[in-house]
């Protein structure tokens, strides 16, 4: 009833309180308070005036018309829908409703229809619509409540879950101990009241440096999580590790009031990570170790043998030779793989490619394992294809291997009097390498574990089972396939297919000039350390080959002194020596310059560990340059020639050096030799224009043996061929020969 009163009061002002509607809206909202409330809330004031607030007084003249009923207002149900995540308080809402209802009073005065009765009416409305905005909010504030709840049951779940697995730990922003799980008490070792109240660096470790938690705290003062493993130290002084995350718990209105960590002990994890680093240490120091002392025989090993092909000039004897050089340099290849088998592992095989030719590599390659099949009784076909190229680019020991290693097992695993081919085609510039026998074969099962290391398809035969697993590995590094077929008890076929590139032409004409070039002689004096007799012997012959004089130290001390006392123009360096390593000898070589103003001296390193390690270990400690054993002449020369330079194979300085007399004695020498050449030439021209065998021989003869008392190793090939062609009197074009022995002379200034 009194509703209904209300009601006709207001409705008789109807249309001036319709016209009013953009006045009050824009005077509610315009007050301070209001806007200090939109603004606190992140409240969308624009969305707020032309739809919540036009909406809000629409409904109150929908209401005087008698268009909708009071107390259920449609749009402060959505208002407050919008609000549910904004936290309003209850005061706060009160305030946007009054004053929402003083803006309308306000405009009855501007319009002269305020009388007491119309403000009782507006208050009347207003007053019961809030109630029902109330109980709207009281439920809202209700399913908060409820929702609060059921997170915090949840929150304590996680709590004790975390609690009872963790160890877990609250600061004040000062560092300052709140709260201590019973974790954290048994890991450290301190009781709870031993840790409330103390700073939390009380379980701070000495070794964990001050950076690192100055860091720490500039992360977690900028309101970000930090996570990492911290070395801690117990009551008792003892080490554990943790696995830390830090956590700032934050008030919007006062920023952060405190750090939660959560941590787990991963001190096991910890010590076996650093064990298997110990491990990996010490297996690496044992590689280092084997590696030296097994390429130390090898290298005076394929160093005689290059002496050797040097000085024997028997055609048999000369295939022999080359068949030990190639074999032994087979067998360091497969030592570097076998004693760093961890680089298979990691798939860490380098792969370096070069120009090769591939008729006279892989005939080579194939005659090394005639003899095997042929002790066995074994028949051995191999069929290399004319459609492959003369000169490829690829990795030719990484190849070697391969068909080393298949043809290898092939003729292992074939009974006597059985048959393996070979067959080398070409296909798409791809090497098509197929291994054939009728051996005994793999099993269905098996096949696929021959592949595997260290496990062989029949115990009963000897080896170390990595043969086929690295095999893979390096078809795999250089992009190509492997496949097998095998039947139990008939044989097996392995094919591989390996990817090549065509050598450009101007690098085989390169590669042929380069295998042409003459050994190059040096005036240089130098220094050899090395604490191996035999090496120091190779060394020695490589040295004087090049007419290089020479001392030579037995340890790094003794280098070092002589040093200090000679000048050299450069010093070879071993890596593993008594008293002082290599490295140590450069280093302490390059102090003493430094201190002394002096130039430096090129250094050279050799070792028998060539890891990338030592390389870089070498270079760092003042080293020019680093060369692996076995020691090549060829690389030795290359080396050379960037320090020194080169001179006459006539130069008396470089004579006496190689046949270990004084330069008197070989100018004496060289002037006999000189003086009896002039007749001998002459006597051998006459010798060819009569087409006189016996006395071609005689003299050539005779000019080869002077001529090797000085090591003129052209003049002493060149005479030898024609002696060896007269001697079998065969019809051929002496004079040829003969302008190339004086071309020769020629250029050694005779």
């Amino acid at each position: 009833m009194m509703l209904d009163t209300h009601i006709k009061i207001l409705y008789k002002h109807v249309n001036t309180l319709k016209s009013t509607r953009q006045e009050v809206v824009h005077n509610w909202v315009d007050q301070k308070l209001i806007k200090d409330i939109l603004i606190r809330h992140d409240i969308n004031i624009e969305l707020f005036i032309n739809y919540y607030a036009v909406g809000v007084f629409d409904y109150f003249i929908q209401v005087i018309e008698g268009l909708t009923e009071l107390g259920a207002c449609p749009i402060m149900e959505e208002f407050l829908e919008y609000l549910k995540n904004k936290d309003i308080h209850a005061d706060e809402l009160f305030i946007l409703c009054s004053h929402f209802k003083k803006s309308i009073i306000d405009s009855t005065y501007t319009h002269n229809i305020n009388t007491q009765k119309v403000f009782d009416a507006v208050s009347f409305l207003f007053d019961a619509n809030f109630s029902g905005i109330l109980k709207l909010y009281t439920d809202t504030i209700y399913q908060k409540e409820q929702v609060i709840v059921k997170n915090l049951a949840f929150l304590n779940e996680y709590t004790n879950a975390i609690d009872s697995s963790a160890i877990v730990a609250k600061t004040d922003t000062k560092g300052i101990i709140t709260y201590a799980n019973k974790i954290f008490c048994r890991v450290s070792g301190y009781e709870k009241q031993e840790l409330i109240g103390v700073n939390h660096n009380i379980v701070r470790h000495k070794d964990t440096s001050k950076a690192f938690y100055q860091d720490m705290w500039k992360e977690i003062k900028s309101n970000h999580i930090f996570q990492g493993t911290i070395k801690n130290r117990k009551k008792d002084g003892s080490t554990y590790y943790i696995d830390l995350t830090i956590v700032p718990l934050s008030d919007p209105m006062q920023g952060v009031l405190e750090y939660i960590s959560i941590g787990y002990d991963v001190t096991k994890l910890v010590s076996a990570k650093e064990e298997a680093h110990q491990a990996s240490m010490a297996k690496e120091r044992f590689l280092s170790a084997m590696s030296h002392e097994i390429r130390t025989p090898l290298n005076a090993i394929l160093g005689f043998v290059s002496v050797l092909e040097e000085q024997n000039k028997d055609e048999l004897g000369q295939h022999y030779l080359s068949i030990i050089s190639r074999s032994g340099k087979q067998l360091l290849h497969l030592i570097n793989d076998i004693l760093d088998f961890s680089k298979i592992n990691h798939s860490q095989i380098k792969i370096h490619n070069e120009v090769f030719h591939t008729h006279e590599t892989f005939s080579h390659l194939i005659d090394l394992f005639s003899q095997s099949a042929k002790e066995k009784s074994i028949v051995f076909k191999a069929e290399l294809s004319k459609d492959i190229p003369s000169y490829i680019y690829a990795d030719l020991m990484r190849i070697q291997q391969i068909i080393s290693n298949l043809l290898s097992n092939a003729i292992k695993f074939t009974e006597n009097h059985g048959e393996v081919q070979i067959s080398i085609t070409n296909e798409k510039r791809n090497l098509i390498i197929k291994v054939k026998d009728n051996g005994i074969g793999i099993s269905k099962e098996n096949q696929d574990n021959v592949f595997k290391p260290f496990i062989q398809a029949q115990k009963d035969h000897e080896g170390t089972g990595l043969g086929l697993a690295i095999t893979r590995e390096l078809i795999t590094a250089m992009k190509g396939q492997i496949n097998l077929e095998s039947i139990q008890g008939k044989g097996s076929c392995f094919t591989v297919s390996l990817p090549y590139e065509v050598a450009h032409e101007d690098v085989v004409l390169g590669l042929r000039k380069e295998g042409k070039d003459e050994k190059k002689f040096f005036n240089a004096h130098i220094l050899v350390v090395e604490d191996n007799r035999d090496n120091q012997e190779l060394i020695g012959l490589f040295l004087k080959g090049f007419g290089i004089s020479f001392d030579m130290a037995s340890d790094g001390e003794e280098a070092f002194n002589i040093f200090k006392e000679k000048k050299y123009d450069m010093i070879i360096l071993d890596d593993e020596m008594p008293k002082y390593k290599g490295f140590e000898v450069a280093f302490k070589i390059r102090e003493e310059e430094k201190m002394h103003s002096l130039k430096a001296t090129p250094l050279l390193l050799l070792s028998a560990n060539a890891t990338p390690e030592v390389q870089e270990r070498a270079l760092k400690h003042g080293c020019d340059y680093f060369l692996s054993k076995p020691i090549e002449q060829k690389e030795l020369q290359k080396f050379f020639s960037t320090y020194f330079e080169t001179v006459s194979a006539q130069d008396t300085r470089v004579l006496a050096n190689r046949l270990s007399l004084d330069e008197e004695d070989i100018t004496f020498l060289l002037d006999i030799f000189k003086k009896n050449l002039g007749p001998n030439l002459e006597k051998l021209q006459i010798s060819i224009d009569s087409n006189n065998y016996i006395d071609i021989a005689m003299m050539a003869h005779k000019i080869k043996g002077s001529s090797s008392n000085f090591h003129f190793q052209k003049l002493v090939q060149i005479t030898g061929d024609m002696e060896h062609q007269a001697l079998e009197s065969k019809e051929i074009n002496y004079q040829s020969l003969f302008k190339a022995l004086i071309a020769e002379i020629k250029h050694l200034g005779f």
